[in-house]
């Protein structure tokens, strides 16, 4: 094939460097990145459909397709965890409010400037009335993410695919089970999707042990919670989200057997709570980055198949 490239050392999550301008479809520095339309394989003039249609046999017919050295197959995937905010559902937080608003008050509260640090690490150092109003700022930011929410494209078909293979799903975010509540509501009713990610781990969620509670992203413990859950080990698993700072690095620090960053390269948003990032790059570095829910999808229909034919 014109498009492939040499092999590379086997990475953590053991795959090869590749490059295809051709298909639109890269991996460079051991992360793959697929992204629009898959190139120049379909006209500018093609519909929808059409471009389906020709991306989904480009997928079956050609072993080079990155989507082949993905490191686990369909056997292997004992639970899919998605992040929410920007994954599930389009970006509706207004992040940038909150860090002002709450670094406002902390600056009030601790009289003196903030202007940086996790804006839900920040009001566990102030006082009962600086932790009050933080809460009620978020409570308002959240409040219109939730009247203003919407799926992102090809989340419907994505979700039946996974429960038409007994492919659990859960929901890992730093929003709240408010939120979560209200998600679910929502793909009732506009999809018809009644079963709910489970679990769900909110950062409201209370731990199961009194004596310890479930740190949020980017520390590992929503994931390996989940994994008790599902009585599986987190290397069969896979992480999908939008922040390398939060959801790749929580993936790495658990050892998930995949990790898949969402890019959309046509719009970037701010998605930036302020964390602290103390990761090293190698934990930002997700197994493959794909820019929509309808390139995961098709992600995991190869692996079927490639798993199908293993097995005929």
């Amino acid at each position: 094939n014109d498009a492939a490239a040499a092999a590379a050392s086997s990475s953590r999550h053991g795959q090869s460097a590749f490059f295809s301008s051709g298909y639109g479809i890269q991996r460079i520095d051991r992360t793959w990145l697929a992204s629009g339309s898959l190139g120049n394989m379909v006209s500018s003039a093609a519909t929808e459909e059409q471009e389906k249609q020709n991306a989904s046999s480009f997928i079956e017919n050609n072993n080079d397709h990155p989507y082949s050295s993905f490191p686990l197959s369909m056997a292997d995937i004992k639970g899919v965890i998605f992040d929410m905010d920007g994954t599930l559902t389009k970006p509706c937080i207004d992040f940038p409010d909150m860090r002002r608003r709450i670094y406002q008050v902390a600056s009030d509260d601790l009289s003196k400037s903030v202007n940086e640090g996790c804006v839900l690490e920040i009001p566990t150092r102030l006082s009962p009335k600086g932790q009050a109003l933080c809460e009620e700022i978020f409570l308002d930011i959240e409040a219109k993410a939730i009247c203003d929410m919407e799926f992102m494209d090809g989340l419907a078909e994505l979700l039946k695919f996974l429960d038409t293979h007994h492919v659990p799903r859960a929901v890992l975010t730093r929003n709240v089970e408010r939120s979560v509540n209200a998600m679910h509501e929502k793909l009732a009713e506009r999809y018809d999707i009644q079963d709910p990610f489970h679990p769900a781990v909110a950062r409201d969620t209370a731990s199961p042990d009194p004596n310890t509670f479930i740190r949020a992203k980017p520390e590992p413990d929503g994931i390996l919670y989940i994994c008790q859950k599902w009585q599986c080990d987190p290397c069969q698993v896979i992480m999908v989200g939008d922040s390398d700072k939060d959801d790749i690095v929580a993936a790495y620090r658990a050892g998930c057997g995949a990790s898949v960053l969402l890019m959309d390269s046509q719009k970037v948003h701010d998605n930036n709570s302020g964390n602290d990032d103390d990761s090293d790059v190698h934990e930002r570095q997700p197994t493959i980055k794909l820019d929509s829910l309808t390139h995961l999808h098709d992600l995991l229909v190869h692996q079927t198949k490639q798993h199908n034919q293993k097995e005929q």
